[in-house]
């Protein structure tokens, strides 16, 4: 009689963990790699944005002025962009692991990672790319890893977006460093 009377106490037990137990709550979902994409590159674009705009106010250097322009196009074209799909995505509990670290995501630069700094132009460039670089490593582990076709679309032309500014800003670096 007691095993009988254990065996359904178990089954009451399983079922009741199978139906949200007495809590009355849902399980939460899944961390989504997609989702873990949108919000981390979307707060990323934010810091840059207010980088951008700062430098806009502040970098002198005529050679650097158009490539500072082509930066706040692409960041307020990627805004707009991320947007709805970073309002769709909400506050996730928990962000998947997209095997990208903060550092590697340059999400440790803070948008007044440049105050203070003289020359401000060669530190800028610096920043910005290695901030593309984090750009490109969390495009490419979306890319590698998400599901939603749509927001891996983005992702890789992010890669190639943000692979060309990189480039058109270790060429103004260098054209600083010679012109030093």
């Amino acid at each position: 009689m007691r095993l009988r009377s254990a065996g359904a106490a178990t089954l009451a037990v399983l079922a009741l963990a199978g139906c949200g137990g007495d809590s009355g709550r849902e399980a939460a979902p899944a961390a989504r790699p997609d989702d873990a994409f949108v919000v981390r590159a979307y707060a990323q674009q934010q810091v840059a944005m207010e980088l951008v705009r700062a430098a806009r106010e502040r970098v002198r250097e005529r050679s650097v002025r158009p490539l500072i322009a082509a930066m706040l196009e692409l960041r307020e074209r990627r805004l707009a962009q991320l947007g709805p799909l970073r309002t769709e995505v909400g506050a996730p509990e928990e962000l998947a692991d997209l095997g990208v670290s903060r550092e590697q995501a340059a999400e440790d630069v803070t948008p007044t990672a440049l105050d203070g700094v003289r020359p401000l132009a060669p530190a800028f460039l610096a920043t910005m790319a290695r901030h593309d670089g984090g750009v490109i490593a969390l495009a490419r582990a979306e890319a590698e890893r998400g599901n939603d076709p749509k927001i891996q679309a983005v992702a890789r032309e992010m890669v190639v977006e943000y692979t060309r500014e990189l480039e058109a800003i270790n060429r103004a670096i260098a054209a600083l460093q010679q012109a030093a």
